[in-house]
């Protein structure tokens, strides 16, 4: 029977265990997110969960040898003596719908300068102006007009969206 399992890997090698073992004929499935990278000011892909993915096989029926020596592979995931651990098919199934129909991060690419309202948290409906997408992607530092006088104020990047 065909299950779904989780492998652990080297750093940065999922993409080459993905190769290796879909070369070898098992189905495999890598979650990706498009990440900002501040520094190289664009998206890239990246793993939703570094230094791992899913397969799904058959480790009863000869699958085993096909997996157990793949280059970039640590071990198969599983509970202290008791052996590689099957994922539920609906959580994986939940995680290739959510990462083919979504946007896990914003994909605006505001200038500085540009006018955003805030959707959400204790300033919610306001007009701000956007100065700069912090370390981490996730947030953004914005001006807000208080009493006057532009007021710096940080916030969840999913907060923004267009005035």
């Amino acid at each position: 029977m065909r299950r779904w399992y989780v492998i652990y890997t080297k750093p940065r090698s999922e993409r080459v265990v993905e190769h290796v073992l879909r070369e070898r004929g098992i189905e495999s499935f890598l979650p990706m997110l498009q990440v900002w990278r501040t520094r190289r000011r664009r998206l890239e892909n990246e793993p939703m969960f570094p230094n791992y993915l899913f397969m799904r096989c058959d480790l009863m029926n000869g699958d085993f040898a096909k997996v157990r020596w793949v280059p970039g592979a640590r071990y198969l995931v599983g509970s202290d003596g008791e052996g590689p651990t099957p994922v539920p098919d609906d959580l994986v199934e939940y995680l290739k719908e959510r990462t083919n129909t979504t946007t896990m991060y914003d994909m605006h690419h505001w200038e500085k300068g540009d006018r955003v309202r805030i959707m959400d948290g204790a300033f919610k409906g306001l007009e701000a102006v956007f100065d700069a997408r912090l370390p981490g992607y996730e947030r953004a530092r914005v001006f807000l007009n208080i009493l006057g006088r532009l007021t710096r104020c940080e916030v969840p990047i999913e907060w923004l969206d267009e005035p």
